[in-house]
């Protein structure tokens, strides 16, 4: 028996429309805030939702989406930020980082700014880790790292982190 995302797989691939829609609806919010945050840009991120779900639709009539759909759905999202991010490797201006950080408070606003000055993977890593709850297992999955590897990393940006981050 396949899980409701399964199930949303076997009749979009059928030809449903609707059950498409659906899985759209269920991931492109998560998708667009990994983008958003690993791309530090609105609408390279709307562009990586746009990518991954023509690859998922392309993509219908495999199997292993029935199971791996979400693992799969946010391997794809994080390799199209790569790709962009290796294109493009100019620097977020303060003034950009001032206007997404105004609301929030000096500490929140520090932690943003340690991890955005992380390295690429390591920010992946925080950001699926952390922001989005996946377990290590599918972190490792979906960047293809082994789970010892993620705990180091994890480990180095916890320390990166609280070395830039002064508590008041």
């Amino acid at each position: 028996m396949y899980s409701l995302e399964g199930r949303l797989v076997i009749l979009a691939s059928g030809g449903n429309l609707n059950a498409f829609v659906e899985l759209v609806n269920m991931y492109k919010d998560k998708i667009y805030d990994v983008a958003s945050r690993m791309l530090k840009s609105g609408h390279d991120a709307e562009e990586v939702v746009a990518e991954t779900f023509i690859l998922v639709y392309q993509n219908l009539n495999n199997v292993d989406l029935c199971n791996h759909l979400k693992i799969w759905i946010f391997k794809v999202a994080m390799n199209s930020c790569l790709q962009r991010l290796r294109k493009q490797k100019e620097a977020w201006t303060q003034t950009e980082a001032a206007c997404e950080t105004g609301c929030l408070t000096g500490t929140q606003q520090q932690v943003n700014q340690a991890i955005d000055a992380l390295p690429e993977k390591h920010r992946m890593v925080v950001i699926l880790f952390y922001c989005h709850r996946f377990s290590l297992g599918d972190v490792s999955k979906i960047l293809n790292m082994d789970v010892g590897t993620i705990k180091t990393y994890l480990r180095y940006c916890r320390e990166f982190i609280s070395e830039r981050v002064t508590y008041h």
